[in-house]
C-alpha cells in the first residue's frame, strides 16, 4: 500500500501557515535548483509493517524533514537553524495527523532528534525525523 503520509504532512503544513516561515515551500526528495531559502525538503525514512490487537491494526511510518537556510541575519546560523527546527517541532510533535482517504486510519506523529550541520559556505541544513504511528480500530475489513 503506498504512504499517504507525504499527503498528510503537506495538509498539515498548509494548516498551519509553514509557508509564512518557510518561503520556499516544501519538496519531496529534492527541491529545484533555484528554489528560495529557507525550505524545506521531506524524504520518507521508513514503511513498517503492519501489526494487530485484538482492538486495532497498526502501521509505523517515519519522515525526515530537512531545513536549508542561508546565514545571515540577527542570529547565529545555528541558532537561527535551532528556531526552524523547534518550528517545526511545534507543528508536528504530538498532534494527529488526518489522512486523506476513507482508509480509517489516522496519524499520531511524534519528533525524534535534530541535526544541524554546515552545507556549503553560507548553507545550513537542519534535520528532524517525524514518525507517525498509523492507528485504525479493528473491524472485520482490518483483516
Amino acid at each position: 500500500m503506498p504512504s499517504r503520509l507525504p499527503e498528510a504532512i503537506v495538509t498539515r503544513w498548509d494548516a498551519q501557515a509553514l509557508g509564512t516561515t518557510f518561503t520556499g515551500g516544501i519538496h519531496f526528495e529534492e527541491a529545484p535548483e533555484e528554489t528560495a531559502f529557507p525550505y524545506v525538503v521531506m524524504t520518507m525514512r521508513a514503511t513498517g509493517d503492519e501489526t494487530h490487537t485484538n482492538t486495532s491494526k497498526f502501521r509505523g511510518e517515519s519522515v525526515q524533514l530537512m531545513v536549508f537556510a542561508k546565514e545571515g541575519g540577527v542570529l547565529d546560523p545555528v541558532s537561527q537553524m535551532g528556531t526552524y527546527l523547534r518550528t517545526l517541532e511545534a507543528a508536528f510533535d504530538g498532534v494527529t495527523l488526518s489522512m486523506p482517504s476513507s482508509e480509517g486510519y489516522f496519524l499520531v506523529s511524534t519528533v525524534g532528534s535534530m541535526v544541524i550541520t554546515p552545507v556549503d559556505e553560507d548553507v545550513w541544513a537542519g534535520t528532524i525525523d517525524v514518525s507517525q504511528e498509523r492507528r485504525r480500530p479493528f473491524t472485520a475489513s482490518c483483516a
